[in-house]
């Protein structure tokens, strides 16, 4: 692994100074920034600010209890084994409700019944709704791949994105390091599509099925 490692730091990154170490621990390092994911609030209840803050001196505030599609059995094992605090935002802005003073205490549980599946304990966000998205960033480390389906709850789905510019550079790149087709690949080819033939397109799981 880290022969690969080296070589791909040589080629994207030739320019580093000569000092500098890079030391890494690759599973986490590699998987976790390229990752992120997105809940959906599925519903939600209106309760004394107190039974989220544990401060008597809030029983006349309000806060809310968010139920959200994936918790501490699926891609939120991390709370548990990794120690990890995720800290969802919402997807979508709404500018008036995202003033600090239009944030209320909450709790953020995931879709099981246990009373373990806390994903994210006291802490202030605006006003909810049933359909609401949380966007989570850096996910990609023993999340889902550690995940279960506890309850008879689906594991997310996975969609994997890239820019234009990341691609065409990607491309080139493959492009660049194909061997040129010979007249002998092309009479083994029947075509070229089957044994000779040329993709643009990079493989994921959707390729498999």
């Amino acid at each position: 692994i880290a022969a690969v490692i080296n070589r791909a730091l040589e080629e994207y990154f030739p320019e580093t100074d000569d000092s500098v170490r890079i030391i890494a621990e690759p599973g986490r390092y590699f998987a976790a920034a390229p990752y992120s994911l997105t809940t959906n609030i599925i519903a939600k209840t209106k309760v004394p600010a107190s039974r989220v803050t544990n401060d008597a001196a809030d029983s006349d505030q309000e806060a809310y209890m968010y139920y959200m599609n994936d918790g501490v059995y699926g891609s939120f094992n991390c709370v548990f084994y990794d120690h990890v605090h995720p800290v969802g935002v919402p997807l979508f802005h709404e500018s008036a409700d995202d003033d600090d003073q239009c944030k209320t205490p909450a709790l953020l549980w995931g879709p099981t019944c246990d009373g373990l599946d806390l994903v994210q304990p006291n802490f202030r966000v605006r006003r909810l709704v049933e359909g609401d998205w949380l966007y989570f960033k850096n996910m990609g480390a023993y999340t889902h791949a550690a995940g279960s389906e506890f309850n008879g709850f689906a594991r997310p789905k996975l969609y994997y994105f890239i820019d234009q510019n990341a691609w065409m550079e990607l491309l080139a790149k493959r492009l660049h390091n194909v061997a040129p087709f010979s007249d002998e690949d092309e009479k083994h080819s029947e075509g070229g599509c089957e044994s000779g033939g040329y993709s643009s397109g990079f493989a994921s799981d959707s390729d498999s099925n």
